[in-house]
């Protein structure tokens, strides 16, 4: 195909992305993210765990896979850092209490980047599945008024679920007694079922995603759990991938595909 080359000649630079999935515009979200851990844990998390599957969906040179290496030891390294005796994880070194989407957050990463390879801090994983079941069974209902909130509360909850699952060591009676509570909002539902299906119990996801769309809120959820609408229907997208339903997913991959290739800013988690 010819082209004529934009700008005064020697001054001009140009991306071409080929891809066999619907474009997410990897030249500039990946500058974004590419870099060396710094910051909170959740900073740090959200920019190393996409590193971890870069590979799986692009070809990369020696250069770039010795550079994403690095950045996920050293992440996985300042991590450890910020976890606390009883296995959760703060969200600054100097903080005195857990945060608790942290901690799901960070050891979802910590699991993905085992599974990939990584060394793990030593007792790392007992404390911290420890830490997430008890918090898990201490759980209980809670609405406050304020949608924002509880919004937060449940998703926070069918989070917590979902890493234990994924880390194989699901929490079934907290799983049940989670499903049985009324009042539920969707996006939990959408996460819950996520972790019946990572614990072996796809009848059960399909029961509870039946009735369920893919529609998210948008507010400013970043004091609560970082998130948007972007990364809400991402992580809806995770569970219809982990439940197999790849053509009901479809839809939902294109409308992400134009927004992350779009010029519009998301945090670094949603990113």
């Amino acid at each position: 195909l010819d082209y004529v080359p934009v700008g005064m000649e020697g001054t001009n630079e140009g991306l071409l992305e080929i891809s066999n999935i619907p474009p997410v515009d990897f030249g500039k979200r990946l500058k974004y993210l590419i870099r060396y851990p710094y910051g909170c844990s959740e900073q740090t998390t959200s920019s190393a765990f996409p590193q971890l599957f870069l590979e799986d969906i692009m070809e990369m040179d020696h250069r770039l896979k010795d550079f994403t290496s690095k950045n996920i030891k050293a992440a996985i390294e300042r991590l450890s850092l910020m976890q606390k005796s009883n296995g959760g994880f703060r969200y600054w070194p100097s903080a005195v209490e857990a945060n608790d989407w942290v901690s799901s957050y960070v050891g979802h990463f910590m699991l993905e980047a085992e599974a990939k390879g990584y060394s793990l801090p030593p007792g790392f994983k007992k404390k911290w599945i420890k830490y997430q079941k008890r918090a898990a069974k201490n759980w209980t209902h809670y609405s406050k008024d304020h949608y924002r909130y509880y919004h937060y509360y449940h998703l926070m909850q069918a989070y917590r679920l979902y890493t234990l699952a994924l880390a194989g060591s699901p929490d079934f009676s907290s799983m049940n007694r989670f499903r049985q509570q009324s009042g539920i909002n969707k996006l939990a539902k959408w996460r819950l079922a996520a972790a019946y299906a990572m614990a072996g119990k796809p009848e059960i996801a399909k029961e509870i995603t039946a009735d369920l769309d893919f529609q998210t809120n948008e507010f400013d959820r970043m004091n609560h759990s970082f998130g948007s609408s972007l990364r809400d229907k991402a992580m809806i997208l995770e569970t219809l991938v982990v439940m197999n339903e790849r053509e009901k997913a479809a839809p939902l991959v294109l409308e992400l595909s134009k927004k992350v290739s779009s010029g519009y800013w998301y945090s670094t988690q949603s990113t």
